[in-house]
C-alpha cells in the first residue's frame, strides 16, 4: 500500500511540474550595439590609448559574454594589463577565458598567459600547479616548451636547480634549434646553481637520449668551467657513442672542439711578439729584457711552476706581426706580450685563437668591446688629462695656451689638451703652431701675447671652433686686417694664460723655452708630454727648463720600494739603468704570470676574462687595470725639472688618470 501511495505522489508531482509556467529565456543581446562597442575598443587600441581600450574591452566582454568576440576581448584586456604590469588583472582576464571559453581558439594562449602572470607575481607554487596541464601531450610543442621553461624558472626561483634542469631539458627537446639559445642560457644558470652530482642524478632519470642530451650538455660544460677537462672529455666520448643522434648534436660538436682547445692550452708558456730587428728594435729589445728579468725571478722563486717563452720577431712590419702571431698561436701559448707596431691588425686573429695579447701602443682606435688586445701604455687623452687635472685642481689655473708643431703628433696632442681644458672648465686663450723644422719662434709667441700686429687688441679666436681640424689656427680676414708695418714703440705683452703646453720632442722644447722669456712672457708654467722625460731637456734646456712639468708612468728615481728594487736588480743584471720600456715588459709578464696561475684558468677565454675584470695590478708603472674593451687605466707620475734633474711632484689628490 505504501509503495502505491508513493508512486501516486510522484505522478502527481510530475504533473504539477509540467503544468507550472516555464522560466523566461534570457533576453537576446543587441548584436549591433555589441559590435559597435567592440569596434570602439579596437579603435582605441589602434590609436595607442591602451588604458581606455582595456576598459572598453572589459566592458564589452562583461555586458555581452555570449557575443562571438567576447573571448578575444578578454584576451586583449589581459594583454594590455600585462603590458601595464597589472599582473593580477591580467591573470583574472586569462582565467575568464580558461573558465568560460575553454573551447575558444584563445584558450591555449590564455593558459600560457596565466602562467606568465602568476610567475610575474612571484606565485611560483601556483605556476607549478598550473603548468602540467599545458605541458601535457596533445598541446602544441611550442606551448609545451614554454610552459616547461616557466616551470623551470619557478623551480630555480624556489632554489631547486635540479628540478629546474629537468624542466629546461624538456623544453629544449621541444624547441627548434634556432630558438634554443635563451633556453641554453637558462640551463647554464641552473647548472651553475646545481652540483655535478645533482646534474648526474638528473641525467640518470632521463628516459632517452633526447631528454638526456641537454642535461649531459650542462654537465660537460660544468666540468669544463671547473677545469675538469679529462672528465668532460670522457663524458663527451661516452655520450657520443651511446647517442649518436639527438637534438643538440651540433652544440655537442662545438663542446668537443672547446675541450680539445682547452686541453691544448699551455698556461706556463707565454709568447713574445716584438720588433727585434729593424728600425724599432731598440723598443722590442728593451721590453724583452724586462720580460726575461721577471721570468728569471719568478722561476727562481717558483721552481714548481716554471714559465717559459716562445719568441717571434715582428720585424716592425704588418706582415711580420701577422705571421709572428699566427706562429705563436700554433705553439699554443697562453698569451702574447706585444706587439708594439701594427697591433690593431690582430683583433680578429686573437679572438679566433682565444689568445689574449698585451700590446704597447698609444693608438686611440685600438679598444673595442670584448677585445682580446689589452693596451699597457698610455694615450694622448690620458696624458693630457693628467696635466690639465693637476693645473686646474691643484694649482688653480684656468687659462691655457697651446704652442704645437704642425705635424700629426702636435695636432693630436694639441686637440686632446684642448678637450681636457674644456672638460675641466678652463679656457684656451691663445693657440699657435710652428713648422717642425723651425728654429725661430718669435712670430708665434708674439702672436700669442699681442705683439706681432700693429693693433693693440688682437682678435680672439672662436673657442667653439677647434683650429686643429685645419692643421693651423686661421683667423678670417674680415676679423683681422693684417698690417705688416714695423712697430714704432715697444708695447707690453698681454699674457692672459697661466700655462703653455708644448707637445714636442725635448730638443725643440729646449729651443722654445728660452724664447718664451725673450718675448716678455713671464710667470707661465711650461707643460709637455712624456717625451720631455729625457736628459736632452736638462742638458739643452738648462735653467730655462726649470719648473717644466710633464707626465710619465715610470720614474727611475722613484722612492717606491718596488721600483728601487727593480732598478737595482736590472742594473746589476744588464749594466745599465732600465727605462719605461723595460718596466712595461716586466709588468706585462708579471700580470700574465699571476693571471695564468689562478684556479680555473684553463683557456685563453678564461684568461681574457680575468684580464678584463678591472682588477687592479700594482706594478712598476703604477696601479693598472684593463676594462672589457682592452683599454687601460694607469696612475701617472707628474715630474718637473729642478736643478738639472727630474723630481716627482708630490700631489694632494692622486688617482687613476690624474
Amino acid at each position: 500500500m505504501k509503495n502505491f501511495l508513493c508512486t501516486m505522489c510522484l505522478i502527481l508531482a510530475f504533473a504539477l511540474a509540467s503544468c507550472a509556467p516555464k522560466a523566461p529565456a534570457p533576453p537576446a543581446y543587441d548584436a549591433a550595439a555589441a559590435q559597435q562597442l567592440f569596434q570602439k575598443a579596437q579603435s582605441l587600441y589602434q590609436a595607442q590609448r591602451p588604458g581606455e581600450a582595456r576598459q572598453t574591452y572589459e566592458l564589452y566582454a562583461t555586458q555581452y559574454p555570449k557575443a562571438p568576440n567576447a573571448p578575444e576581448a578578454w584576451m586583449q584586456a589581459a594583454s594590455i594589463a600585462f603590458a601595464q604590469e597589472d599582473f593580477a588583472a591580467a591573470q583574472g582576464a586569462f582565467e575568464k577565458i580558461i573558465g568560460q571559453y575553454s573551447k575558444s581558439v584563445f584558450a591555449t594562449d590564455a593558459r600560457l598567459g596565466q602562467l606568465k602572470a602568476l610567475f610575474a607575481q612571484g606565485l611560483h607554487a601556483q605556476v607549478l600547479d598550473a603548468a602540467p596541464s599545458l605541458m601535457a601531450q596533445g598541446n602544441p610543442a611550442s606551448y609545451r616548451a614554454r610552459a616547461a621553461a616557466l616551470a623551470g624558472d619557478s623551480q630555480l626561483a624556489l632554489e631547486k636547480p635540479e628540478q629546474a634542469l629537468a624542466l629546461y631539458a624538456q623544453a629544449l627537446t621541444l624547441t627548434e634549434p634556432q630558438k634554443q639559445e635563451s633556453l641554453l642560457q637558462k640551463l647554464d644558470s641552473a647548472a651553475q646553481e646545481a652540483s655535478a652530482t645533482q646534474i648526474q642524478q638528473a641525467v640518470m632519470r632521463a628516459a632517452d637520449c633526447t631528454s638526456a642530451s641537454p642535461l649531459v650538455y650542462a654537465l660537460i660544460k660544468k666540468h669544463i668551467s671547473a677545469g675538469n677537462l679529462d672528465e668532460a672529455a670522457e663524458l663527451f666520448e661516452r655520450f657520443k657513442g651511446r647517442c649518436p643522434a639527438h637534438p643538440l648534436l651540433e652544440r655537442f660538436e662545438a663542446l668537443g672542439l672547446e675541450i680539445e682547445k682547452q686541453r691544448a692550452f699551455k698556461p706556463n708558456l707565454l709568447g713574445v711578439l716584438l720588433p727585434l730587428t729593424g728600425p724599432y728594435a731598440r723598443f722590442g729589445e728593451s721590453i724583452l729584457a724586462g720580460v726575461e728579468l721577471f721570468l728569471l725571478e719568478h722561476n727562481s722563486a717558483n721552481p714548481d711552476r716554471p714559465m717559459s717563452l716562445a719568441i717571434e720577431d715582428s720585424l716592425g712590419t704588418q706582415q711580420g706581426t701577422d705571421q709572428g702571431f699566427y706562429s705563436l698561436t700554433q705553439q699554443k701559448v697562453a698569451a702574447v706580450i706585444g706587439p708594439v707596431i701594427h697591433p690593431q691588425s690582430l683583433h680578429t686573429a686573437a679572438r679566433e685563437a682565444n689568445t689574449p695579447a698585451i700590446v704597447f701602443t698609444q693608438r686611440e682606435a685600438l679598444s673595442q668591446p670584448g677585445s682580446y688586445l689589452f693596451r699597457n701604455y698610455f694615450t694622448p687623452a690620458q696624458q693630457t688629462k693628467a696635466l690639465v687635472s693637476y693645473a686646474v685642481k691643484e694649482l688653480g689655473f684656468t687659462r691655457f695656451a697651446i704652442l704645437y708643431p704642425d705635424d700629426d703628433y702636435g695636432r693630436l696632442y694639441g686637440n686632446r689638451f684642448w678637450d681636457q681644458v674644456l672638460l675641466h672648465g678652463g679656457r684656451v686663450t691663445a693657440i699657435e703652431s710652428y713648422k717642425s723644422d723651425q728654429t725661430d719662434f718669435s712670430e708665434p709667441l708674439k702672436k700669442m701675447v699681442g705683439l706681432f700686429y700693429d693693433q693693440p687688441e688682437r682678435p680672439r679666436q672662436n673657442k667653439e671652433k677647434n683650429p686643429f681640424a685645419l692643421g693651423v689656427a686661421e683667423v678670417p680676414e674680415d676679423e683681422l686686417e693684417v698690417r705688416a708695418k714695423p712697430r714704432q714703440k715697444k708695447r707690453t705683452a698681454i699674457v692672459d694664460f697661466d700655462v703653455i703646453f708644448i707637445p714636442d720632442v725635448p730638443g725643440m722644447a729646449a729651443l722654445i723655452l728660452p724664447q718664451i722669456l725673450y718675448n716678455d712672457i713671464y710667470n707661465v708654467l711650461a707643460m709637455g708630454t712624456n717625451l720631455w722625460h729625457s736628459p736632452q731637456l736638462l742638458e739643452w734646456g738648462r735653467n730655462y727648463a726649470l719648473g717644466a712639468v710633464f707626465p710619465d708612468i715610470f720614474f727611475v728615481q722613484s722612492t717606491n720600494p718596488k721600483v728601487r728594487r727593480f732598478v737595482e736588480t736590472f742594473s746589476a743584471q744588464y749594466g745599465f739603468e732600465p727605462t719605461l720600456w723595460e718596466a712595461l715588459g716586466y709588468d706585462s709578464a708579471a700580470i700574465l704570470v699571476e693571471a695564468t696561475g689562478r684556479p680555473g684558468i684553463n683557456s685563453g677565454k678564461a684568461l681574457r676574462d680575468v684580464l678584463a675584470s678591472q682588477e687592479v695590478f700594482d706594478g712598476l708603472t703604477g696601479r693598472t687595470f684593463f676594462n672589457d674593451a682592452g683599454e687601460v687605466e694607469k696612475d701617472f707620475y707628474l715630474l718637473k725639472v729642478a736643478s738639472n734633474r727630474f723630481v716627482q711632484i708630490q700631489r694632494s689628490a692622486h688617482g687613476f688618470g690624474n
